[in-house]
């Protein structure tokens, strides 16, 4: 298995004479996603703010409702066709660098009921996990009220999440590239070919916390050319893995 640097060379490779592409893709990604995360919150705060101008709870539920939704059709297919355009760079090794296009054509082409399955059962399984254990962990910080017991529990469960979100880091790519496969089966295929690579994806992830801190610094504007450097590393972790377990 190539080492992080490897796959980050490999990345600034393909990226290299197509910056222009990734970062008007990546903005189009950013600018959709927080469109539509921010919308309830924005309409909350405006409610608090001045609660005799907007209709309150009805409303607000119709609009939470709304980005439900759109987080399931729009955000989920868009985030599928990002992913996939990165691979497609790699693939290319640079040639095929028409990000926008392939980012749509992608998410929201045959693939797309499969982008929103994904997404519904990734969620299912974070929430169903997030009762398991956060259950009895509330009734035991009831019986104990201690602070330490409270960060203890939440960083247990966020090394969960953590966890699922690498077992199941390659199943954007699987339903591209295995169309045979069930949406279920994806994500189990994802599961096996991250037996024992789950940590050296982390580190991979980890190497690039300098420059989104760094990031924070141009107000998030550094973020347009850090995610794509970022999604092209992880695309290119997946190519290599698949290479070679294909050769084992």
């Amino acid at each position: 298995m190539k080492r992080c640097s490897e796959f980050k060379n490999e990345a600034l490779q393909a990226l290299k004479g197509n910056w222009g592409n990734t970062v008007v893709a990546t903005l189009i990604y950013l600018v959709a996603t927080m469109v539509i995360s921010e919308s309830s919150s924005f309409y909350s705060l405006i409610s608090r703010i001045d609660p005799l101008s907007v209709p309150s709870t009805p409303l607000l539920f119709g609009i939470t409702g709304i980005v439900i939704v759109a987080s399931l059709f729009v955000l989920g297919p868009l985030g599928g066709g990002y992913t996939n355009a990165a691979k497609k760079l790699i693939e290319s090794k640079g040639t095929d660098n028409d990000l926008i296009d392939n980012m749509f054509k992608i998410g929201f082409g045959r693939n797309y009921l499969r982008f929103v399955l994904m997404v519904v059962l990734t969620e299912v399984i974070a929430f169903g996990l997030m009762g398991l254990f956060l259950s009895p962990a509330f009734f035991i910080l009831s019986l104990v009220t201690k602070l330490i017991l409270t960060a203890i529990s939440m960083t247990v469960f966020l090394v969960f999440i953590i966890i699922i979100s690498l077992m199941l880091a390659l199943t954007p790519f699987l339903i591209v590239d295995e169309p045979q496969l069930s949406v279920v089966e994806a994500m189990a295929r994802s599961c096996r070919m991250m037996r024992g690579m789950k940590w050296r994806l982390f580190v991979l992830q980890l190497s690039f916390l300098g420059w989104i801190l760094l990031s924070f610094l141009t107000l998030g504007i550094g973020l347009l050319w850090v995610i794509p450097y970022y999604q092209t590393s992880v695309c290119a972790f997946y190519y290599n893995l698949k290479e070679e377990q294909q050769a084992a």
